[in-house]
């Protein structure tokens, strides 16, 4: 049985642990508590903390006697903020971390390149490539005729930059797509697949035990690097990448609280897997994930190219509504009670809104304790935006997630996406206008996990869809600082709110989880 260990040393390294057995420590400094939500931007000076017990005990001046080998003097410029939470990121994209990158290339013999010298250093398994983007390198060049000519029998699949299309190798083809359940919604089209078969491939890719769990251990190194003290995984892939998660959790080398949600299949395949038997500390089971894209084509999506193969299916469910809701039932009769849709763009947000309204029909005021969450609820019509917000004033439990680091791509779809819907990607004024209550996330490797650039883009594009700092910083924010509230917070190297031009450079210093330093970045 494979047995994964890790030295004390090795641990600190990975993750550092202030040793203390000091009852009161007081970080002295500038704070943002973030805790009066008319004033967001309100500061003060001083954080009065119990390491051991992991609360504050004061937010201001010091409360107290400390003593001075437990005074900690922030450097010239830093500042406290809450801690961060990604509403929206993957452990999956682990799976990736030793994967071909091939984005920004655009010839043919680069890709070949790249992809021979993984060859030549990887003796087994699949051979993986990310970042394809077909408007560099179209579809119709990167065959699966190609493919074979340089893996020569090997098992190779190629990702799209999306993650919602791959193309596979013949070999990989003649394992995989004959196992493809009947229900599943794909497409395989000229050594293409795309949807839910390209999620499948994820679950079934083969990895070395050892090489996932240190991968997944990396990424919390990560998300720690950049300030997220709680994250929401929206989809755990697959029962290895689960089962890995269960083990490392279990072992205590992940630390970093972990909200997660699965896919219908894994359910109805596993009729033990509950929201009690998945979940270990700071890793539980709480949410069942659908999509509503129909990304075959739906440009809204901002697909790349191969997903023009449209059959006139943008925008609808992933599966019948009848099937959705016999799936929420299940999730329910499992502990499960947050269900989240996969919509991106006017048709898909539509799609899943139809879908949440039948399910909270069917269910005729048994609903009254589940939450609703859109995600991806991109290029959004104003009477969609307005429709939700409604509802959220009304007290229905509807979440939205929104990933301001899309506008980083805009210029990867000029060629697909027409004017006025590019205008509306992202339309935050708007849902500041309507009173929208909507929360933030990173979509994990898709926009890469740092926040801050997704959040200086947020601020400095100009326009009626341009937000404040306080405002995006408070659609990422863990919790705010209270006292006898968890002492979960970020030492930054510059104040994110006196200096909006060097918003993108903020640097994490220090990341703290219930009074415990879980980074330091010296470390």
């Amino acid at each position: 049985m494979f047995s994964f260990a890790i030295s004390k040393s090795e641990r600190n390294a990975l993750f550092h642990r202030r040793e203390t057995m000091a009852t009161r420590m007081f970080l002295n400094g500038g704070v943002y508590s973030m805790a009066d939500s008319g004033r967001l931007d309100a500061r003060v000076e001083g954080l009065t903390i119990d390491p051991v017990d992991g609360r504050v005990l004061a937010v201001g001046p010091q409360c107290g006697p400390v003593a001075a080998s437990d005074v900690l003097q922030l450097p010239a410029g830093a500042v406290i903020v809450p801690g961060l939470h990604d509403r929206h990121t993957h452990w999956l994209f682990a799976l990736f971390a030793n994967a071909v990158v091939l984005g920004g290339v655009k010839t043919l013999a680069e890709a070949a390149a790249r992809i021979e010298a993984q060859l030549a250093e990887q003796a087994t398994g699949w051979v993986v490539a990310t970042g394809w983007n077909t408007g560099l390198l179209p579809a119709g060049l990167l065959t699966q005729s190609w493919l074979d000519s340089i893996v020569k029998g090997r098992k190779a699949i190629i990702f799209d930059q999306s993650f919602h299309g791959a193309l596979i190798s013949s070999t990989l083809a003649k394992e995989i797509v004959s196992k493809f359940p009947r229900e599943a919604i794909g497409s395989y089209h000229d050594g293409v697949i795309h949807e839910q078969y390209v999620m499948l491939a994820m679950a079934w890719m083969e990895l070395d035990d050892w090489t996932l769990k240190a991968a997944l251990l990396q990424r919390q190194i990560i998300m720690g690097r950049v300030g997220f003290t709680r994250i929401t995984d929206m989809g755990v892939m697959g029962f290895p990448l689960l089962h890995a998660l269960q083990d490392i959790y279990r072992r205590g080398l992940m630390i970093l609280p972990c909200d997660f949600a699965v896919q219908p299949w894994m359910l109805r395949e596993d009729p033990l897997l509950s929201a009690t038997s998945a979940s270990v500390l700071h890793f539980q089971l709480r949410w069942l994930k659908e999509f509503a894209d129909g990304a075959f084509g739906n440009r809204l999506a901002c697909m790349c190219g191969h997903h023009r193969y449209s059959d006139g299916q943008g925008g609808k469910l992933l599966l019948d509504e009848r099937r959705y809701v016999d799936d929420v039932l299940l999730a329910r009769e499992r502990g499960i009670d947050q269900f989240a849709i996969h919509c991106i763009g006017c048709a898909a947000c539509e799609a899943a809104s139809t879908a949440f309204g039948t399910v909270m029909q069917r269910l005729n005021g048994e609903s009254s304790g589940c939450t609703f969450s859109f995600e991806h609820f991109e290029t959004v019509h104003p009477k969609l935006i307005e429709h939700v917000a409604r509802l959220q004033r009304a007290h229905v439990r509807i979440e939205v997630c929104s990933q301001p680091g899309f506008l980083s791509d805009l210029t990867d779809y000029t060629d697909r996406l027409a004017a006025h819907v590019m205008a509306r990607i992202n339309p935050y004024g708007d849902f500041r206008k309507e009173g929208l209550a909507w929360r933030a996330g990173t979509d994990g490797a898709i926009t890469g996990d740092d926040p801050w650039g997704g959040m200086a883009l947020a601020v400095n594009r100009g326009g009626e869809q341009t937000i404040t700092v306080p405002e995006i910083m408070g659609t990422f924010i863990d919790a705010p600082l209270a006292v006898n509230g968890p002492a979960t917070f970020l030492i930054l190297d510059r104040d994110p709110f006196a200096h909006l031009e060097q918003l993108g450079q903020v640097q994490v210093l220090e990341t703290w989880i219930e009074g415990r330093m879980v980074f330091h970045r010296r470390n």
